[in-house]
């Protein structure tokens, strides 16, 4: 749909000489192709996924050096991220 690849555009744009590590961009790739940012003002896209990001950092180094080693995640894994995703996502709808 339009509305998701307003999204996908928005998450897939990266500061100059700020590369985006392939992990940061596999769970970014997934919350978007779960849905999860459809609601979510496409100018606020970039907020939300550099929160998430820092939350997932935070909360869920390992499940991140993971999909950093395997360069792959399980169901399990999608529902972790996904739950953090969808209690982030109310702050970025108003």
């Amino acid at each position: 749909s339009i509305e998701r690849g307003e999204r996908l555009t928005e998450s897939l744009k990266q500061e100059q000489f700020k590369p985006v590590e392939m992990r940061d961009l596999a769970v970014e790739l997934m919350v978007i192709n779960k849905n999860v940012l459809l609601g979510v003002k496409p100018q606020k896209v970039s907020a939300y996924m550099e929160e998430l990001l820092e939350i997932l950092r935070d909360k869920e180094k390992a499940l991140l050096d993971k999909i950093s080693q395997e360069g792959d995640f399980d169901e399990e894994d999608e529902n972790v991220v996904v739950s953090y995703a969808e209690s982030l996502k109310p702050k970025y709808l108003k």
